[in-house]
């Protein structure tokens, strides 16, 4: 058995900002390395306190400047306290969540872990090592990347470093060999029975709960996968183009357990397209009808593209307790729709936000700037 500490970097917080909900994906890990037989525990250390000057700044020139500063000085307050955070858990082996923009500070935490313990591994995972692990494991701070869906090859990377024995055998990881060359191992095949094959996330893995209140915790995932050819987008690539899908007693199971369990109230759906199958979605809306949920209270949000979106649906929804659909408008320009392989018009956008307007779900634009 080993004790496994997974680590959310700061990313908010060096922004003086707060964003406080469960790392979902660490919680997923978390649950399948507890159900091999190992110890986890998720440590979010994007909600730290130890910065409260930033927490006066807005999203100017001048915050940037203080992020930049927070994130290089690496014998601040900050990393001092997430250092001796890490230390506190004494782990056997370290994971940490990567994406592009928080590459830096991943590196600053396994410098820390290294520091204070040279053997310990250092496990890097997400979106951005699974699109470069050659450039990631050019930093010599860490030990393996795991690549694409994380969980089995996660659990067998541990077994195997648990077991004292090299993991050249795992598949879906990268690593640098003898000679620090970067070897990719054959990729892992992906989970097709979402509903078996992975249990519930563990909430109760995150460490400092006295740092997150119910609504926290109301993070889901109910599909993984993504068809579409956007290309600004990794989705497709980091979950593959075939979407698998949870069926919708599993989905309202998960979340009468939540709010249960942590009396939440608001459930964030991340889906890439939370209505691709729209059969599906009246499906999961009425299984939350009869589940008892909107009737307390419980409302949730999802995200989807608008071309993706029915009148019978959008009914559903509405009934179910959706307070908030959110869209790619990306532009309004269809030329550069086009460009980025949105696979819609401006017109289409149009069409799906009047629908939703029409049976009074607010809806949330995301816009790309620049």
């Amino acid at each position: 058995m080993a004790k496994v500490l997974l680590i959310y970097p700061p990313w908010y917080t060096l922004l003086g900002m707060q964003c406080r909900e469960i790392p979902l994906s660490l919680a997923y890990l978390a649950a399948v390395l507890k159900r091999a037989g190992h110890e986890a525990v998720i440590y979010n250390a994007d909600i730290s306190e130890a910065i409260p000057e930033a927490k006066k700044m807005d999203l100017q020139l001048e915050s940037f400047k203080r992020y930049q500063a927070s994130l290089y000085d690496v014998g601040g307050r900050f990393w001092q306290e997430v250092g001796e955070a890490m230390r506190a858990q004494h782990p056997d082996i370290v994971g940490i969540h990567m994406k592009t923009a928080s590459f830096k500070s991943v590196v600053n935490l396994a410098t820390l872990v290294k520091q204070h313990n040279p053997g310990t591994k250092v496990i890097v995972g997400g979106p951005h090592p699974s699109m470069v692990p050659e450039g990631v494991l050019k930093e010599t701070v860490f030990d393996y990347a795991v690549l694409h869906e994380g969980e089995i090859a996660m659990v067998n990377l541990v077994n195997a470093l648990a077991a004292g024995r090299e993991p050249l055998d795992v598949k879906g990881i990268a690593y640098r060999d003898g000679a620090g060359k970067v070897v990719r191992t054959p990729g892992q095949e992906a989970i097709q029975d979402l509903d078996n094959g992975l249990p519930f996330p563990d909430r109760d893995a995150v460490l400092h709960k006295e740092q997150y209140v119910p609504d926290s915790y109301g993070i889901c995932f109910t599909s993984r996968g993504c068809p579409f050819e956007c290309i600004y987008c990794d989705s497709p690539r980091f979950w593959g183009r075939k979407v698998r899908y949870r069926s919708p007693a599993n989905v309202v199971a998960e979340m009468v357990e939540v709010e249960g369990r942590y009396g939440t109230r608001y459930f964030k759906f991340y889906d890439d397209t939370w209505t691709l199958n729209q059969k599906r979605g009246i499906e999961i809306c009425e299984t939350l009808i009869r589940s008892g949920l909107p009737a307390k209270g419980v409302t949730w949000q999802c995200t989807t593209r608008a071309d993706c979106l029915g009148d019978d649906l959008a009914r559903a929804m509405k009934a179910a307790g959706c307070a908030m659909v959110n869209i790619g408008l990306e532009t309004a320009s269809d030329r550069v729709l086009k460009v980025i392989k949105k696979g819609e018009t401006k017109e289409e956008i149009a069409e799906g936000i009047r629908l939703l307007q029409r049976h009074e779900v607010p809806v949330n634009l995301y816009v790309m700037m620049g």
